[in-house]
């Protein structure tokens, strides 16, 4: 893998994921997705696939790849690649979720006494 973070752009669609990936050598560990130009910049990349069949292709060709939504701003949605996720979610950070040695997240619950 050459870059941890690769840019692309919503409108195009999710053809260009697999050229970008194959120059990369390899999966990032992030995607940045560039919402189209003239859309709200405060809708994320999900509620503009309410109604764009771009963007819902691009959504479900980063899932497949192992991609989550994990953050929007200002017209970028970015995608983090699963066993990314324990590095980043506060969550885990603060021991509120734990996870596996399988990549499994969970909580565990005492029985009421």
């Amino acid at each position: 893998m050459k870059n941890s973070i690769l840019w692309i752009v919503a409108h195009k669609g999710p053809g260009d994921i697999d050229l970008a990936v194959a120059e990369n050598e390899g999966l990032p560990r992030y995607f940045r997705v560039q919402s189209a130009p003239g859309l709200d910049p405060r809708r994320d990349l999900m509620k503009i696939a309410l109604s764009d069949a771009r963007a819902k292709l691009l959504i479900l060709k980063l899932t497949n790849l192992g991609y989550s939504l994990y953050y929007h701003a200002d017209g970028e949605s970015r995608f983090i690649r699963h066993d990314r996720l324990r590095h980043h979610w506060p969550a885990v950070k603060s021991g509120a979720i734990s996870v596996s040695s399988g990549g499994i997240f969970y909580t565990l619950e005492d029985p009421p006494q």
